[in-house]
C-alpha cells in the first residue's frame, strides 16, 4: 500500500501524518487521531469518516508504520487499530477474543444504563443511581421506593 498523498495533512489534527492510516473510504488520518474520533463517540459502533461521513469498517496502517512497532505509543495505536478492525471489519473472532471484548464492554453497558458495581463493608451488589430514585439492592429492602 502507498502512503498518504504528498503535501497532505490529517483532517483531524491538521498536522503532518503521524502513523498514517487509510480508512475503507480511502481517506487518510493519523492512527491516533482516527482512534480518538472513534473513542469520542459510541465505541460499540464504527466511527464515521470526518470527511465523507461514511461508516469506517476497516483502518489500514501504512507500510511505513510497521517499522515503528517497537515504540510503545505506536504499538498501542496499532493494537487499537487491530482491535477496531476485528470488531467492525467482519472477520472471525475467537472465543477467547469474545470473552476479552465482553470484559471491556460490560463496564461500558453499566455506565450507559446508570449502574455502578461497588464493594461495600457489608458485601457487594449492584447499585442504581439516578436523579429520581433512591438506592436499592435488588428491591428487597424497606428503604426501596
Amino acid at each position: 500500500m502507498e502512503g498518504p498523498p504528498e503535501n497532505d495533512v490529517c483532517s483531524v489534527c491538521h498536522d503532518n501524518f503521524n502513523l498514517p492510516c487509510q480508512a475503507n473510504c480511502s481517506h487518510w488520518f493519523c492512527g491516533g487521531c482516527i482512534m480518538r474520533v472513534w473513542q469520542h463517540g459510541a465505541t460499540l459502533q464504527p466511527c464515521k469518516c470526518p470527511i465523507c461521513r461514511r461508516s469506517i469498517t476497516l483502518i489500514i496502517p501504512s507500510e511505513a508504520s510497521s517499522g515503528y512497532q517497537n515504540d510503545p505509543e505506536v504499538g498501542e495505536v496499532l493494537g487499537n487499530v487491530e482491535r477496531y478492525n476485528r470488531q467492525f471489519g467482519g472477520g472471525h473472532r475467537s472465543l477467547v477474543q469474545v470473552k476479552i471484548d465482553m470484559y471491556m464492554i460490560i463496564p461500558i453497558l453499566f455506565a450507559i444504563k446508570g449502574f455502578t458495581i461497588f464493594t461495600a463493608e457489608v458485601g457487594s451488589g449492584i447499585y442504581r443511581s439516578s436523579k429520581n430514585s433512591s438506592p436499592c439492592f435488588q428491591g428487597s429492602h424497606d428503604f426501596c421506593s
